[in-house]
């Protein structure tokens, strides 16, 4: 149906854990016995269950309901997106977001199938917005924290 652009911004998923965890990266997750907190199929979620192999995941249906189990200590890590993260981390007080993460999302524009011009002006059209500035301007002006710019060119 369509082509997609170079990216132009994006946001990394991650892990939250509450205060006192002995978490701290992404891999120290998947360890028999550690339960992970997301939302049911969820784009960060789907790219998570492929990597990990013995952590167990227990879900909800809303970000609110998965920062419920990390609360209550159903669970010991909450998985999602940084931004998302960034706000629910507000309402667990001295919960951590991680430094690294196990995926990223990336917003693109999408052409037409087959208008190979229109394709080329839009990644050239991206690719100057982003060496200009003019991406990172956007990203501070919404307010947005946990977005950032993608890298030059197509990260696949």
């Amino acid at each position: 149906v369509g082509d997609f652009s170079n990216p132009i911004l994006q946001f990394d998923y991650t892990l939250m854990v509450p205060a006192g965890s002995a978490i701290a990266k992404v891999a120290d997750v998947d360890r028999p016995g550690v339960r992970i907190a997301a939302v049911r199929n969820h784009a960060s979620t789907n790219e998570h269950l492929r990597q990990v192999k013995q952590a167990e995941f227990v879900y909800a249906e809303t970000p609110q309901e998965t920062l419920a189990l990390v609360r209550d200590g159903k669970a010991d890590a909450m998985a999602s997106a940084r931004p998302d993260l960034l706000l629910l981390s507000m309402n667990l007080a001295g919960a951590r977001i991680l430094a690294d993460r196990y995926g990223a999302m990336f917003n693109r524009i999408v052409v037409p199938k087959g208008k190979t011009d229109w394709h080329a002006y839009t990644n050239e059209f991206v690719e100057e917005a982003k060496a200009s500035g003019a991406v990172q301007q956007f990203i501070e002006r919404g307010g947005s924290r946990g977005i950032n710019v993608a890298p030059t060119g197509d990260p696949g």
